[in-house]
């Protein structure tokens, strides 16, 4: 296999033709850096840094899951966990970026306790043009909100109907099962905020072109 290809330089056995192993700059990263990210709220200096790690190592690990659906041959099991893992992450990012935003005009000690939902109501009422979110994309995320509570396994009741439960959090997460679009829409709304010009939180909205659901 020629090294070049960027799945087989992952490899712990990859080598060049003449039996070196290969370097880490020759070896497939995700493009996106933490020094991508800006933060445009006047907030102290250590929330920033931690709000852009987070936002970076959370890509990071985006990035590679969106790299192992595009280069493998996945059984559906496989594919739906990792659009499963897609969305976690993809969810977790939105409540990130929803918090760092709330925390320039809402107290510490309310924020706290707000829900993720709270915080989607209030960033729907008030910060739609920070955003580049419409109305319905507020909507998309409150129903990606709900499919990521679906992460623990499903256990069936007694006596419960099976062809109605079975496999509920299988289906939850697969291309094939209630929620075919997941992770399209996931892509969508981060490409929203991270991938349109002008976006608050990266000076280089270029790197996030992955993201395009037209793509």
């Amino acid at each position: 296999m020629n090294i070049d290809d960027s799945f087989y330089s992952l490899l712990n056995s990859a080598k060049h033709k003449d039996g070196s192993g290969l370097s880490s700059s020759e070896r497939w990263t995700p493009k996106v850096k933490k020094n991508y990210f800006k933060l445009s709220d006047p907030l102290d200096k250590t929330l920033n840094d931690e709000v852009k790690s987070n936002l970076f190592y959370n890509f990071e690990y985006l990035e590679f899951l969106q790299f192992e659906y595009d280069s493998l041959v996945l059984t559906p099991v496989l594919k739906a966990m990792i659009v499963k893992n897609y969305i976690i992450t993809g969810v977790s990012i939105v409540e990130l970026c929803f918090h760092f935003h709330l925390c320039s005009y809402i107290d510490k000690n309310d924020l706290r306790k707000m829900s993720f939902d709270d915080k989607i109501k209030k960033e729907k009422e008030n910060s739609s043009d920070y955003y580049n979110l419409t109305e319905a994309d507020f909507c998309t995320i409150h129903k990606l909100r709900r499919l990521r509570d679906h992460v623990h396994i499903y256990i069936r009741k007694k006596n419960s109907n099976s062809s109605v439960n079975k496999n509920k959090e299988y289906n939850m997460f697969s291309p094939d099962g209630d929620n075919p679009d997941a992770k399209m829409a996931m892509e969508d709304i981060l490409f929203k905020l991270f991938g349109r010009k002008g976006s608050k939180f990266t000076k280089n909205n270029e790197a996030f072109n992955y993201l395009k659901t037209d793509k």
